[in-house]
């Protein structure tokens, strides 16, 4: 009789394992299915889906092709090669990945001591703000890549994740921070547990003058609409990362938005957003880290420092 991991490999993965793969919702695992006929899935004779490796491994690449901003009726219908095509198109000029071939090596051996000493390597070297950009966000694009590729697992994006974080906080501790220049209010929302993004967009604002207001992962939108009302009249604008895009995420968004004054914007950054622009009104998104600080400043520009 074969073993519970036999019967697992034959019978492959469950959408939950594939969601989290992926980092898209089980809804829009099955709406994909349903519509585009992808990815193709297995049921038992219970009914539930399965998945087999290489369809996994070909949401994996359809999932970065939607955080790249590609739509996904072109992900689905597209073949191998004309999906490896629009991957690279829409990767743009990247740096060789090369450069962080180290990095990730020491992740696949699990070696904290040379993880860390690295990154803290590359922030002392490159500083706040050129950190963010230069180091952290293309190191991220690359693990991504990597991952979409199946050469990078789960718990090595997360070990590389959680040093890179680490490194983030130690940053923003050293910046002087400026208590009085404007309140800007961070959070994700329900069921969102990623805050790398959060943590980058911290320290840039906090480089550029602003006083931060950290609510951290998972937030309901009620919490962060009475933390809202509580700064009161200081409050700049409220920033929200998202990864995925879910109706919850919408739902939350609306409510948000509803609970806050006009007068107070409301910014939302991450793939999670792109598909949620449209559909909820008053809300502004960021197509990259790069459009926060310039975005905060078209709101209301800050005070000269004394």
């Amino acid at each position: 009789m074969p073993s519970e991991s036999q019967q697992e490999e034959v019978c492959g993965l469950s959408i939950g394992q594939v969601a989290e793969m992926t980092g898209l919702s089980p809804a829009m695992i099955r709406v994909w299915e349903r519509r585009y006929g992808r990815p193709r899935s297995l049921r038992l004779p219970s009914g539930h889906r399965r998945y087999s490796t290489e369809e996994s491994q070909w949401l994996r690449r359809a999932a970065e092709g939607l955080s790249l901003g590609l739509r996904a009726k072109v992900l689905a219908t597209a073949s191998d090669s004309e999906l490896d095509r629009l991957l690279t198109s829409a990767r743009g000029p990247q740096r060789s990945g090369s450069e962080f071939d180290e990095i990730i090596e020491a992740a696949h051996r699990f070696d904290s001591a040379f993880l860390r000493d690295a990154i803290r390597s590359k922030r002392t070297e490159l500083r706040n703000v050129r950190f963010v950009h230069r180091f952290v966000r293309p190191l991220l694009v690359e693990v991504g890549k990597r991952w979409a590729d199946g050469n990078v697992m789960i718990r090595h994006e997360h070990f590389i994740s959680e040093a890179l974080a680490h490194e983030l906080v130690v940053a923003r501790d050293g910046v002087r921070s400026r208590d009085d220049g404007p309140v800007l209010l961070l959070a994700t929302l329900t069921g969102e547990h990623h805050n790398l993004g959060m943590l980058m967009a911290t320290l840039l604002a906090e480089e550029a003058g602003y006083s931060t207001r950290v609510l951290g992962r998972d937030t309901p939108a009620e919490e962060v609409a009475l933390c809202a009302s509580e700064i009161g009249e200081q409050l700049h604008a409220v920033v929200i990362g998202s990864t995925v895009h879910s109706t919850m995420l919408e739902r939350e968004l609306d409510e948000l938005r509803d609970s806050l004054p006009a007068s107070v914007p409301l910014l939302i950054g991450g793939r999670g957003g792109r598909a949620v622009r449209r559909s909820v009104g008053g809300l502004q998104w960021l197509d990259s880290l790069d459009l926060l600080v310039p975005a905060l400043e078209e709101v209301r520009p800050l005070p000269l420092r004394a």
